[in-house]
């Protein structure tokens, strides 16, 4: 990602300790049950992942709108 490879190696390394202990799974097993989309805006993950989640029962988090909650502002700001 651009962002981190603006940041100085310690800084860079902070940010990675942060995702991880937030996001990262401490297994195997956790991480086996998370899958991830990515691709061009428009292009119909949040639809299909939201359909996906419902048909096996899992939760569906969009990350957008995760981190403009977590961070109290839309996400152009952050960006």
């Amino acid at each position: 990602m651009a962002l981190l490879e603006k940041l100085k190696p310690e800084e860079r390394r902070r940010a990675r300790a942060m995702l991880l202990e937030k996001f990262g799974a401490r297994s195997v097993e956790e991480r086996r049950g998370r899958i991830c989309a990515g691709g061009n805006a428009r292009a119909g993950k949040s639809t299909l992942g939201a359909l996906l989640a419902e048909r096996i029962g899992a939760p569906f988090i969009e990350l957008d709108r995760r981190i403009e909650q977590e961070s109290g502002v839309k996400l152009s700001a952050v960006f």
